[in-house]
This record gives structure tokens, C-alpha cells and sequence, in this order.
């Protein structure tokens, strides 16, 4: 005879979640909490929407009969500061206003000062003392640059390391740029464009017996000027 186990009961396995617990904070003991206020550098509205809901919380508080200063005198202090800052807002609103008008009438200030200036210039024939007699200025007459000189003072000495010069020049009025040329005495010259200060590292090959000459140009809007005479630097 064949023994059949007994049924064993149906288990769900639909269980319940667990829920999440969740717990306050710890207060902290009687007598140990401070007021937190740190207002420096908050905006107007953050302060005001705080001084809102403090005086709200007083009206419904029964811990707080004598608060200072008064619930009044705190309610005053609120509403004038709401209207300081309204009345800021609104001198605001009407600067604004008031610059996009003025930069209106600026550029039609400047049209009819520019149509005065295009009568008096035909009435005037161009005389300089009757355009200065209608309080007009004048144009400054450009004079045209002639060639530029040669800069001056140029020297050559010797630089910190081996093979090195340095060499410097004074400054030539209305130049750009510097050009210089330099090479061994006698044979092919290099040119090279300088710009910035008028001091310049070079470094040279071995000289080997032969001296080094340089001079330099400034250039400007009439083009490149005057060479400076040779400077010559002895082999070493």
C-alpha cells in the first residue's frame, strides 16, 4: 500500500512590502537650540516673505504673549519696508523708462546738431571765423606724415650666454613695426620684422673672424624709413 504525504498548505507569496521608516530629527535638548537668522545678503522678498510668516506664527502661538518688539510695532516695521521696496521698484521701472526716452531723443538731438553743422559749413563758405562764431568747432587739418628717420641709439652688446647679443634702439614716432637687418660685414644680410619692445636677444653663429654688422628701420603708414648707420660688432 502506497502512503500519500498530507497536503501541505498554500503559501502566498504576495507578502507585503515593508515600509520605509522614516524618523525626525533629533531635537535637540532643552536649552541647547539657538535662533538661526543670518539675513545678511538675502533679497528684499526673501526677507519679507520671512517677517510674514514669523508674525503669522506669533498670531497663532500661545508661548509668545509679549513679543519684542509689539506685534504692532512689528507689523509697522514690515509695511514701511514693502513700501520702500515698491517705491525702489517703481523709480526703477521709470529709469528704465526714462533712459530708453533719453536715448530717443539723443539720437534726434544728434540729427539736428549734424543738419546745424551740414547749414553753417554752406553758409560759412568754409570761413573758419564765422563757422567759430556759431559756437562750431573745427575740424583738425591732418598733416601728412613725411618718411620716418632712422631710430637712434642703437647698440649691440653682449648677451648672457655664448654667441648671444642683445640689442637695443630708441623709439621712432608714428612706427608700427621696427625692420632690422644684420649678417657678417661683406656678405648676405637677414631681414627680420619687429614689433613690441625695442629689445631684442639674438643669437648668433660662430663670428669666426669676421665682423657682425646690424641697423635698423622703423616703419609706419608712409612706409619703411631711414636705416640707421651700421653698428658693428667684432668677432670673438
Amino acid at each position: 500500500m502506497t502512503m500519500t504525504p498530507p497536503e501541505q498548505p498554500e503559501t502566498s507569496l504576495n507578502l507585503p512590502l515593508a515600509q520605509p521608516v522614516t524618523t525626525e530629527p533629533p531635537m535637540p535638548p532643552d536649552g541647547s537650540a539657538k535662533v538661526a537668522m543670518k539675513l545678511f545678503g538675502k533679497p528684499n522678498s526673501v526677507l519679507l516673505s520671512l517677517a510674514r510668516c514669523h508674525y503669522d506664527a506669533i498670531e497663532r502661538s500661545d508661548f509668545y504673549s509679549t513679543p519684542s518688539p509689539s506685534q504692532d510695532d512689528f507689523a509697522l516695521r514690515m509695511d514701511a519696508f514693502e513700501d520702500s521696496c515698491q517705491e525702489v521698484m517703481a523709480l526703477r521701472t521709470a529709469l528704465k523708462t526714462a533712459m530708453a526716452r533719453r536715448k530717443t531723443e539723443r539720437k534726434k538731438m544728434e540729427q539736428a546738431m549734424n543738419r546745424r553743422g551740414n547749414y553753417v559749413q554752406y553758409a560759412s563758405h568754409g570761413n573758419a571765423a564765422k563757422i567759430i562764431s556759431a559756437a562750431m568747432r573745427l575740424q583738425r587739418q591732418r598733416s601728412k606724415l613725411g618718411p620716418l628717420p632712422s631710430p637712434k641709439e642703437v647698440q649691440v652688446t653682449p648677451g648672457k650666454s655664448e654667441n648671444e647679443v642683445v640689442l637695443t634702439w630708441g623709439k621712432v614716432k608714428h612706427a608700427r613695426l621696427y625692420n632690422l637687418q644684420h649678417g657678417p660685414e661683406g656678405g648676405p644680410m637677414e631681414d627680420v620684422t619687429l614689433a613690441g619692445r625695442r629689445k631684442r636677444t639674438l643669437k648668433l653663429p660662430r663670428l669666426n673672424g669676421v665682423p657682425h654688422v646690424f641697423r635698423i628701420a622703423a616703419i609706419g603708414t608712409p612706409g619703411i624709413g631711414d636705416y640707421s648707420p651700421w653698428v658693428k660688432l667684432n668677432p670673438w
